[in-house]
């Protein structure tokens, strides 16, 4: 579910989009925040260079961005961290 999708509109036109894998991230707003931004500009990067390859393999000289989005969809799930119980058998640390 994470990738490439890229769709031709026309003779010289695609559309390119990259979507990144779910990722971990940190519980507090302004670290979440810092690595959306990282994550943003890598997919952004990652869309340019499919683009680039696109107008390499058509043969274009040179290619142009005409309509750039770099949205996000953020879900935040809270997963705990914490050891299992010890078992009747585990001496512990």
């Amino acid at each position: 579910s994470f990738g490439y999708s890229d769709t031709r509109l026309g003779d010289n036109l695609y559309q390119v989009t990259y979507v990144t894998p779910f990722l971990r991230t940190a519980t507090d707003a302004a670290g979440r925040e810092a690595e959306l931004a990282q994550q943003k500009q890598q997919a952004y990067e990652l869309a340019l260079w499919r683009a680039a390859q696109l107008a390499q393999k058509g043969g274009f000289p040179a290619l142009q961005i005409e309509n750039q989005s770099n949205d996000a969809d953020v879900l935040v799930r809270s997963e705990p961290d914490y050891m299992p119980p010890p078992t009747p058998f585990w001496p512990g640390p």
